[in-house]
C-alpha cells in the first residue's frame, strides 16, 4: 500500500458519519448503534488486539462502523503492514486495520446472509421509507430532496445499486442556487423518482459529509412530475 492509498484508508475510517448512541448490547464496546451480534463481534475483535486500553473503544468503533461499509458493499484497502506505523503510528495501524476487518466481515455477513438486510439496516439505526422527490447526481454528488419537507428540507444523500435505478429517465438540468454548496461541478442531470430504502437518523453523511441524512435506496422508479404521489 503507498502512502496515497494510506492517506485515503485514513480519511475512510475517521470520516464514517455515525451517530453516537448507546449500544444495544451493553457488552458492545463500540460507542456505534449496531445490532448485538456485530457488537460481539467487535469486542471479540478488540480483545484480540494488543493495544492500549485507550484504543480499545476507537478499535470497537471502527470495526462495527467497517463492517456496515462492508455491508453495504465498500470494499477493503487491505491490511496495514508494520513499517506504515513509521507514518501515523502503531495504535492508528492497529484502529485502520480494525475498519478493514470490519469491511471483510460485513461484505461476508452479506454473501452468506442475504436475506438479513431488514435485521442490519434497523439495528444500525435506519429505518424503511418510500418517498416522493427529485434525485439529482453530477460530480461527486448524489441529492434526493423528497416532496414531504417534514423528512428533510434539504438534500439526502442517494445511495444505490445500479439494479435499484436502471429505468430511471434522466432530464439534464441547471444548478439550482440553493444547492450549489452541494452541485457545484460536472454535468448535471435530474429525475423524478419514487425512493424505496432505508434512511438514517441526523448526522453527516455524503460527499464531505455536507448532507444530514443519507438513504440506501432498494427501489427507484420514475415518475410523472405532475404526479408526485408515486
Amino acid at each position: 500500500m503507498n502512502n496515497t492509498v494510506l492517506c485515503f484508508a485514513i480519511l475512510a475510517c475517521f470520516a464514517v458519519p455515525f451517530i453516537d448512541a448507546v449500544s444495544a448490547d451493553e457488552e458492545n464496546s463500540s460507542g456505534v448503534t449496531c445490532p448485538p451480534f456485530v457488537g460481539k463481534l467487535a469486542l471479540e475483535y478488540t480483545r484480540s488486539q494488543e493495544v492500549d486500553a485507550k484504543a480499545k473503544s476507537s478499535i470497537a468503533d471502527c470495526y462495527t462502523q467497517g463492517f456496515f461499509r462492508g455491508y453495504t458493499g465498500h470494499s477493503e484497502f487491505g491490511p496495514l503492514k508494520p513499517e506504515h506505523s513509521k507514518l501515523v503510528g502503531k495504535t492508528q495501524v492497529s484502529i485502520l486495520n480494525a475498519y478493514d476487518s470490519g469491511i471483510r466481515s460485513g461484505r461476508k455477513h452479506r454473501e452468506n446472509f442475504p436475506e438479513s438486510r431488514e435485521s442490519i439496516f434497523t439495528g444500525f439505526g435506519y429505518k424503511l421509507v418510500k418517498l416522493a422527490g427529485v434525485w439529482t447526481t453530477g460530480f461527486e454528488t448524489s441529492c434526493f430532496r423528497p416532496v414531504d419537507k417534514k423528512v428533510a428540507t434539504g438534500c439526502i444523500w442517494l445511495t444505490a445499486e445500479r439494479a435499484a435505478s436502471i429505468n430511471v429517465s434522466w432530464t439534464p438540468t441547471p444548478i439550482p442556487e440553493k444547492f450549489r454548496k452541494h452541485i457545484k461541478l460536472g454535468s448535471v442531470k435530474h429525475a423524478n423518482v419514487v425512493v424505496a430504502g432505508y434512511i438514517s437518523n441526523p448526522g453527516k453523511f455524503g460527499h464531505l459529509n455536507s448532507y444530514e441524512h443519507q438513504i440506501f435506496a432498494i427501489s427507484i422508479k420514475p415518475i410523472d412530475p405532475k404526479n408526485t404521489d408515486g
